[in-house]
């Protein structure tokens, strides 16, 4: 909701699930991760740098080590208490930028941040919304507080949602 297709045809096709419209949702939501990586990345949100866009396909920084192995997911990861406190406080500032920036993620949660060498690094962006397009925002971050929350509950992190939801907010 709030997106901006622009051509009437293409926005029929994509509602009614020709192929067509497949062909073009998927390049219109590759494009727009990119866009929104590139967007995220200027705010100085901790993201892959965006590289280059072609089609489906999107060239982005690889968060990984030298070997070629990726980064993990801090949702794949039994993090000591320490290093769990600071990933955390690192995704909140992240999602403070992010909202700083005019965005919301849509669906912020360890599952879509990695752990690079003690840096939290926010991965999936094609579902990002703008704060002034959209006028459910303020019920996605709410959700993107709660789960972030949730999720590094397992990481045996406690926090206050409301709390970290009205600092989240207010920037």
């Amino acid at each position: 909701e709030g997106r901006f297709i622009g051509d009437a045809r293409i926005q029929k096709a994509i509602e009614q699930g020709s192929q067509a419209g497949l062909n073009t949702h998927q390049i219109l939501w590759v494009q727009e991760e990119f866009k929104q990586m590139q967007h995220l990345y200027q705010y100085g949100v901790q993201v892959p740098k965006a590289i280059a866009v072609n089609g489906i396909s999107l060239v982005m920084e690889f968060i990984g080590d030298e070997y070629g192995n990726p980064s993990p997911r801090i949702s794949d990861l039994k993090m000591e208490k320490d290093e769990a406190e600071e990933a955390f406080r690192q995704s909140v500032q992240n999602l403070k930028l992010i909202v700083r920036s005019g965005k919301v993620h849509g669906d912020y949660s360890t599952f879509n941040i990695l752990w690079h060498n003690g840096k939290a690094v926010v991965i999936d962006f094609p579902q990002v919304i703008e704060f002034k397009n959209n006028p459910n925002a303020n019920v996605f971050l709410e959700r993107d507080v709660n789960s972030l929350c949730k999720s590094f509950m397992k990481q045996g992190v406690k926090a206050n949602e409301a709390k970290i939801f009205r600092e989240v907010r207010a920037g």
